[in-house]
């Protein structure tokens, strides 16, 4: 059977922006999918961006680890490295990254997502604020 959900993602993150040549965001994310009342999969996600302003074009790298299990076992674990590059052509400049993974036990896919992550920040304020949106499909 198919099992089709949204996950549930409780993202709010406003942070200062240390205003320097570098800055550095971090922020972590947890989230249980449950079907029918049962949790089935846990996971935690750890992002870490960093930027510099040397160049025109910037790059952001994140770091995102997760650990999915089923009834307390571990049954698999995945590293993923996303690059990112804008320009500084506008006042408003918008990321928005999209990475899709497929998770593997014993040669059989048992789990697929996709997640679209866009970040926002405006020139005006030391604030930036980021908006996440998951989007999880299991197959069993």
């Amino acid at each position: 059977m198919s099992y089709k959900y949204l996950s549930m993602l409780d993202n709010h993150l406003n942070i200062p922006v240390i205003i320097s040549m570098y800055w550095t965001i971090t922020s972590t994310y947890q989230a249980i999918m449950s079907t029918y009342g049962i949790i089935t999969s846990f996971y935690r996600v750890i992002i870490s961006t960093y930027r510099t302003t040397t160049s025109t074009y910037w790059t952001i790298t994140s770091t995102y680890q997760a650990i999915m299990s089923r009834y307390g076992i571990i049954i698999s674990f995945y590293r993923v490295i996303i690059s990112t590059y804008r320009t500084t052509t506008s006042t408003y400049w918008t990321i928005t990254s999209t990475y899709q993974a497929i998770t593997s036990t014993y040669g059989i896919i048992t789990s697929f997502y996709r997640v679209i992550i866009t970040t926002y920040r405006t020139t005006t304020s030391k604030y930036l604020a980021n908006t996440s949106k998951y989007r999880t499909i299991t197959l069993t």
